[in-house]
């Protein structure tokens, strides 16, 4: 009999997670046997249901390709009993011809709060067939982290077995697939630091796609071996000293807002009316919202309704009457307001302008003027966000005559 839990869906239709996980006592998943321990402190967790818990009954432990595997359409599979920290996890995966997601996750604190690797097989040799990601707050963060460091382009042959080992030490991660003898994809700063927790499987296949005769997340062969990181990391670089980001906001408290709309101007008393709370920014600039608040669909798929939003305000108090450029980026909405007045409003959601369009945050993709009066001015914006990355990155052309303030 197979050991299921309550689902909670990891992925989306373009981030999908493997939970490759062994719960923490915070996840509330219950525990069973069939682990089993090799030499040198090895794992081989054995393709049967004992070694397993599963939160969809929609899996299966059987043979596929020759191999006994574990088989799942959406949904997650975890290791039972297992902590893992640094060291090596190898595995071998399968992927159908069709748009879907599956990976493996690590350092599983519980469902929603992990590090991630997952593949798009539909994406095959693209940039982005291959992703690192962190789940915070029970939500993805792929929009907020792409590029060098976070994705890597993988050929994901159909139907046939791919061979995948991941190097964990602290907060670094290399990436190998295939019969690639350097590295895919080094991340330097996994984005929930260094720790431990489980490790899993998980797969997604998007409900409009779905094919019930098939299975998206085919896995075998899975070897933990904790302590074991053989790869000598590169000495990490430090980041090119930019000017002008804005690395200091007040933020408000999240509060629901209908799905599909732009934050309208407020007003002093709502505002007043609002907890505020200082976030600063990663050494990027990124101000990354999941870090500190869930938001309404962070548990469904691009199908759940709920729209999360919040203010997030900097006084620039200017030594003079000037105009500057502010350049920003979002995920997924954006209000901006200077001085109550309202100069931009911007979607950004997946797949809102074109549907190849991902929505990802980019530093200096919009950009407005900013004309600053002597004195204070207050930067307010509204960001609003339902899934797969919540945040916004802003920097100032120029910062010669202004300083920026937290009244």
């Amino acid at each position: 009999m197979i050991r299921t839990v309550t689902p909670v869906l990891l992925g989306t239709s373009v981030a999908l997670c493997l939970i490759l996980g062994a719960a923490s006592a915070q996840t509330g998943i219950e525990r069973g046997n069939g682990l089993t321990h090799q030499p040198a402190n090895e794992i081989r967790p054995a393709m049967t249901a004992e070694a397993w818990t599963v939160t969809s009954a929609d899996t299966v432990f059987e043979e596929y390709l020759g191999r006994p595997s574990l088989r799942l359409r959406t949904g997650q599979a975890h290791v039972n009993d297992v902590e893992f920290e640094n060291g090596t996890i190898e595995f071998d995966f399968a992927a159908p011809d069709q748009r879907s997601f599956m990976g493996v996750i690590f350092h599983v604190e519980d469902t929603g709060n992990l590090e991630e690797v997952y593949f798009r097989p539909h994406k095959s040799g693209l940039w982005d067939s291959t992703q690192y990601q962190s789940f915070m707050n029970e939500s993805s963060t792929w929009q907020l982290y792409q590029g060098e460091g976070f994705n890597a382009a993988t050929p994901i042959p159909h139907d046939e077995w791919i061979h995948v080992r991941l190097v964990v030490e602290g907060a670094r991660l290399e990436v190998y697939a295939g019969d690639a003898e350097e590295p895919i994809l080094v991340q330097n700063d996994l984005k929930r630091g260094p720790g431990g927790g489980g490790v899993g499987f998980n797969s997604f296949f998007p409900t409009k796609d779905a094919n019930p005769d098939v299975y998206v997340g085919n896995f075998s062969n899975l070897v933990i071996r904790p302590d074991d990181a053989s790869y000598e990391f590169p000495a990490p670089q430090p980041p090119a000293a930019e000017t002008g980001y804005i690395a200091h906001w007040s933020t408000s408290e999240p509060f629901e807002t209908p799905e599909g709309g732009l934050l309208a101007a407020p007003s002093e008393a709502e505002l007043d009316a609002l907890a505020w709370k200082t976030i600063d920014a990663e050494p990027s600039g990124l101000i990354n919202l999941n870090r500190h608040y869930p938001v309404a669909g962070a548990k469904g798929s691009l199908t759940s309704g709920g729209t999360t939003s919040l203010w997030a305000r900097v006084t620039l108090h200017a030594h003079h009457a000037q105009t500057r450029r502010l350049h920003f980026g979002y995920s997924d909405k954006l209000t901006v307001l200077l001085n109550g007045r309202p100069i931009f409003a911007g979607d950004n959601s997946f797949r809102t302008r074109d549907q190849s369009h991902l929505g990802g945050v980019q530093d200096r993709a919009d950009s407005v003027f900013l004309d600053l009066a002597e004195g204070d001015n207050e930067l307010l914006l509204g960001v609003s966000d339902a899934r797969m990355g919540w945040g916004f990155i802003a920097r100032l052309d120029a910062i010669d005559g202004i300083e920026a303030r937290m009244d």
